[in-house]
Order: structure tokens, then C-alpha cells, then sequence
């Protein structure tokens, strides 16, 4: 349910809409834009992070994320832009940045002029400093186009508890069990959805070490 409402957010940014999706680590982000990427035409992925964080670097990779070929070295980053802007142009895309926490100011104003001038889609997700730094743009007159575009934002705290029943029936846990109760509390602690992963990967391979099937004690362990 959680990544249904996240890939709700992309199509909707993606009939030329700004959206901010943040939450805390683990709750699905990357994988449904990932997803969406994967069955979605002219939407382009890219995850920032502290290399990427100005204009510059981050404007190269995105050149590449969009299959543009040309050599960017030494390329003016007017021109990146420029070159960016006709790929998009009357594409219908949607760009949709991941991690965007790492990226500065300057970075989060060109992708806003990228949809500007290409009324491509844009989605940034990331952490809670994302949408707290966005939302100064009521007080901070740089921000302030930016802050003004953004239509839908959405923070994803914690997952649903049919989140977690799906990834159990993924694993073949027992329906009406303590695994399944002590799984829905595992989800509501830091790390939420990919904690509960890992926990019944790590059970897994603990049980089959000893040739063992896995049951509440190596869950819980």
C-alpha cells in the first residue's frame, strides 16, 4: 500500500507536476521509483548523493541518466542544461531524484527550471530535511519558486500493517502467528519495511546453516 501511494505521487508529477515524497529510511522510496522506472516510459532515475550534489556534477549525470551520448567534459553547464532541456522537450518525462537531501540549494533551482522549461514532471524524494528545506521558500525568497510549484508533498513514516502481511507471505510465515505479530513491530522501529527483510533474511540463512526450519527463535534472534 505504501509504495502504491508513492507511485500515485509519480503519476501524478508525471503529467508535469512537482511532488516531494520523504520519509524515513527503509520505507520502500528507491525501490518504487525503481519500479516505476522500470514499466513507466520517459521516466528518468537518478540518486544524488555527495558527489552530485551541485549543479554541475549532478546536470553530467543526469545527461546521462536522459541517453544523451555527448562528451561532457569541459561542457559549459549552460550547455549541459541547454542539451538536457531538448532531450526533455514535449517528451512527457518525469524526473525522479532520489536522496535529493544531498543536493544544495543551486542543485534543487536547476532541476525546478529544468520543469519550468520543459513542463517535465518532477518528484524529489529523500529524508525530512528535503521538504523542511523546500518549504522555507515561504520565508526564503531563493527557495520560494520552488516551494510555490510543489502540488502534492507526502511524508511515509511507518508502513501499513498490509504492507508488512505482504512481504510475510513473500517469506512464508505462518498466518496467525507470533512471527507475524512480532514482524508488524519490527516494522514500526528505524528502518520500518527493509528491517523486516533483513530480519527474515538473516532468520533464513541462520536456519539453514543448522539445517533447520525457521521459526520464532531465530526471528526474534
Amino acid at each position: 500500500k505504501t509504495s502504491r501511494k508513492m507511485m500515485a505521487q509519480m503519476q501524478f508529477a508525471h503529467m508535469g507536476q512537482v511532488a516531494v515524497m520523504v520519509g524515513a529510511a527503509g520505507m520502500g522510496k528507491t525501490e518504487s521509483f525503481t519500479r516505476y522506472k522500470t514499466i513507466t516510459p520517459n521516466a528518468f532515475h537518478l540518486t544524488l548523493n555527495n558527489t552530485l550534489r551541485t549543479p554541475g556534477p549532478m546536470l553530467t549525470a543526469l545527461s546521462r541518466v536522459t541517453g544523451r551520448q555527448i562528451k561532457m567534459r569541459g561542457f559549459a553547464m549552460s550547455n549541459k542544461f541547454d542539451d538536457i532541456a531538448a532531450r526533455l522537450e514535449g517528451l512527457r518525462a518525469v524526473l525522479l531524484i532520489d536522496e535529493a537531501q544531498h543536493a544544495t540549494d543551486a542543485t534543487l533551482d536547476i532541476l525546478r527550471q529544468l520543469h519550468d522549461a520543459t513542463k517535465c514532471g518532477l518528484v524529489l524524494g529523500g529524508n525530512r530535511t528535503v521538504l523542511g528545506r523546500v518549504q522555507t521558500g515561504v520565508r526564503e525568497e531563493h527557495m520560494a519558486p520552488l516551494q510555490s510549484r510543489i502540488a502534492w508533498p507526502q511524508t511515509y513514516d511507518t508502513p501499513y500493517p498490509e504492507d508488512v502481511e505482504m512481504i510475510c507471505d513473500a517469506w512464508g510465515v505462518p498466518q496467525g502467528g507470533q512471527e507475524r505479530v512480532f514482524l508488524q513491530k519490527v516494522g514500526q522501529q528505524p528502518g520500518a519495511i527493509r528491517s523486516v527483510t533483513q530480519t527474515l533474511l538473516m532468520a533464513t540463512i541462520d536456519a539453514r546453516l543448522d539445517d533447520e526450519e525457521r521459526t520464532f527463535s531465530h526471528i526474534k534472534a
